[in-house]
């Protein structure tokens, strides 16, 4: 394994969670990766993710990320957080296996 700071570690699923998760964990780990579909990617890699305190939204952080549209761009990943929506797990999960097979630890955030 690893050491921690270079887990290889990609989220699929960039909504409210995931993109948030996402974000706060690429500040430590520089091996993130978020996959996304379509304008997602794009919007990603043109401006990263948004974050800030729920209290006082005028304090948004633009933190970069590296935006995949596919697992082959990351396939020796060493951990996989699936922050999709429930109907969408099923196909997520088999999305995981069938391009990464069982290496990666995989993490649901449901």
């Amino acid at each position: 394994m690893r050491p921690p700071e270079e887990l290889k570690i990609v989220f699929i699923g960039t909504g409210a969670i995931g993109g948030t998760i996402g974000g706060w964990t690429a500040q430590q780990h520089p091996q993130t990766s978020l996959l996304g579909r379509g304008p997602t990617v794009e919007v990603l890699r043109a401006r990263g993710v948004r974050l800030y305190p729920g209290d006082r939204p005028e304090q948004v952080e633009h933190i970069p990320v590296r935006a995949i549209e596919s697992l082959a761009e990351v396939p020796d990943a060493d951990v996989v957080v699936m922050a999709v929506k429930l109907y969408n797990l099923e196909p997520a999960a088999r999305l995981v296996v069938d391009q990464l097979g069982d290496k990666p630890l995989v993490v649901g955030l449901q």
